[in-house]
């Protein structure tokens, strides 16, 4: 037990930088969290999210509206675990945002460095916009995370063409699409990039692995 304890306050001092912004994302993003009025797009989206888990045939309820389901079913999933069906609305949103810290910070160290890794992970953290909408039962924390992740995926991809990176990008593309529709452009910058790579490339076997993962990722 002390050797687990002197462990983990070992790693704690390591990552000391990590721990205090992800500190700090839970503060700004769970604090009062049912502070702000409901908007009329979260009041109808948590509706939805609750009809389409509890009532029978009401599965794809939303797209009577033309919005897919995916993340009504996570409110209306949540709804069985937070009494108050804001905050189980905003809180899918809290985790979402979250996630695309880590999505920032992982790429922010890939790229460049540990220091520009903490700024830029500080930035997303501290920026008003990014605070608001990770505070919020709406879809747009969601996407944020699926194009972060996608493009963590490609940076791995383009460095190291692997089929598994492929398929993972096919899975966040899809899970994107059934999220929103604005997803496709997600799709599109995928398609493009991918070209651009290829064409550039002046190594054939490169651009043989990186041609067939991302054909993977297409099909996924």
């Amino acid at each position: 037990m002390i050797i687990s304890a002197r462990r983990i306050k070992k790693q704690i001092s390591t990552y000391k930088a990590e721990v205090f912004i992800i500190l700090l994302f839970l503060a700004t993003r769970l604090i009062n969290l049912n502070g702000l009025p409901i908007f009329n797009d979260e009041g109808i989206y948590l509706d939805w999210g609750w009809q389409e888990i509890h009532f029978k045939d009401n599965l794809y309820y939303s797209l009577f509206d033309g919005k897919q389901p995916m993340l009504m079913w996570a409110f209306g999933i949540f709804q069985y675990i937070f009494k108050d069906p804001l905050i189980a609305g905003r809180i899918i949103s809290v985790i979402t945002g979250f996630i695309t810290l880590a999505g920032i910070y992982l790429i922010s160290r890939k790229i460049l460095n540990p220091r520009i890794a903490h700024l830029s992970s500080l930035l997303y953290v501290l920026i008003p916009i990014f605070i608001f909408f990770d505070r919020q039962a709406l879809m747009e924390s969601a996407m944020s995370s699926v194009g972060v992740w996608l493009f963590f995926f490609f940076i791995l991809n383009i460095s190291n063409p692997r089929k598994i990176y492929g398929i993972l990008s096919g899975i966040l593309i899809g899970v994107g699409l059934f999220v929103k529709s604005n997803a496709f452009l997600f799709f599109v910058a995928f398609a493009v990039i991918s070209f651009y790579a290829i064409y550039h490339s002046n190594e054939s076997k490169f651009k043989l692995k990186f041609l067939i993962s991302q054909a993977i990722g297409v099909v996924t």
